[in-house]
């Protein structure tokens, strides 16, 4: 069985069994990231927004060029062939 004998407060050990926490990053330094990270955040959306918008539109583009093309052909006169019947034998 083993005793450890008590340490009085004062007798604090040179070597600390953990390292002391970092210090709190400032004010100011923590408040510019927030800044630069919302203004990034901003240019990512407007960059999606303006892809977004320009997909669109060349969507829109190309089904209005196929509906005038199948409504352009729809409307031309249909060849119409007659095929011969075939006699029968008897």
């Amino acid at each position: 069985m083993s005793h450890t004998p008590p340490v009085p407060d004062a007798n604090q050990s040179p070597y600390p069994r953990q390292a002391p926490p970092p210090p709190p990053p400032a004010l100011a330094e923590t408040t510019a990231r927030a800044a630069a990270h919302t203004a990034e955040t901003e240019r990512q959306r407007q960059r999606a927004l303006t892809w977004a918008t320009v997909a669109g539109i060349g969507i829109g583009g190309l089904a209005v060029g196929a509906i005038l093309l199948l409504s352009r052909d729809s409307e031309a006169p249909k060849a119409t062939t007659k095929r011969k019947k075939a006699a029968k034998k008897a």
